[in-house]
């Protein structure tokens, strides 16, 4: 009879111990390679790309910036070679399922790409002006100072990255009210993740509570690709974005959106 108790002491003490330690995990957090060739996450991504041209050639098509052919050709040259990332941000708010997409590529801002001057009357007004209008889930990704943020790189050249300024814009928009904490996130990057930015994903970003969940996938470099089958997947992505980002397009996109509202990029390809 001792011998029973003992055991059944045993068993309810596991049990409340596994108990415990479910109760205590934190969300599941993954981040992998696209390992086939996966449509859906070049797609998702070069819509990301198009958000940005478009929103580019709104600026150019604005007579008071008027910027020069210089900054246009180095906006193409520092976006042909930046990284991209795009995180989708689902969550339910009364009932009702919503999605917040955040756009980001790395580097500095289009104003300052674009060399806007920081006097000019444009210059602090100038994402919420030239971003996608309308009631639409997009949103563009800025370089952003969020007090005490839980994302920060540990090399200052690696604080622009994509993924990490796509983190602190969501982190943003979390303690101040517009979305609420709790939701899924599902991101997507055109290269591996940085050293530096990996346990931001991997470790900082289940310890926030910001997210239920979150699946991060990236497309692997074409420079140190595994295999046939990654190069072709990562020349894929770049030989489209590369497309996509030219001064040519840059400037049909802002001729037709000198005539039409926003979304005039598609009829430019």
């Amino acid at each position: 009879m001792t011998i029973v108790k003992g055991i059944s002491r045993f068993f309810l003490a596991f049990g409340l111990s596994l108990a415990s330690g479910f109760s205590q995990a934190g969300p599941v957090v993954t981040v992998e390679a696209v390992s086939s060739v996966n449509e859906q996450v070049s797609s998702r991504l070069l819509k990301s790309v198009r958000y940005h041209v478009d929103m580019a050639g709104r600026a150019v098509a604005e007579e008071q910036l008027n910027p020069s052919n210089a900054a246009k050709k180095e906006l193409v040259s520092k976006w042909r070679s930046s990284t991209t990332a795009r995180f989708e941000y689902s969550y339910v708010q009364e009932g009702v399922e919503h999605l917040r997409v955040y756009n980001a590529m790395s580097g500095q801002d289009l104003r300052d790409l674009l060399k806007v001057p920081q006097d000019h009357p444009l210059y602090s007004g100038f994402d919420e002006r030239f971003a996608a209008r309308g009631a639409n889930a997009e949103r563009y990704v800025k370089n952003i100072e969020v007090p005490d943020s839980r994302f920060s790189a540990s090399l200052d050249i690696r604080q622009a990255d994509a993924e990490l300024k796509a983190l602190r814009n969501l982190e943003s928009d979390i303690r101040s009210g517009l979305v609420p904490s709790g939701g899924r996130l599902t991101g997507f990057i055109s290269q591996a993740p940085c050293e530096s930015c990996k346990p931001m994903l991997e470790n900082v970003l289940p310890e926030t509570g910001y997210v239920s969940e979150a699946h991060v996938s990236y497309l692997p470099n074409a420079r140190e690709a595994a295999s046939d089958l990654e190069r072709q997947i990562a020349n894929k992505f770049y030989g489209v974005k590369k497309n996509l980002v030219s001064k040519d397009v840059l400037e049909k996109a802002a001729a037709a959106n000198a005539s039409a509202e926003g979304g005039a990029l598609e009829a430019c390809l």
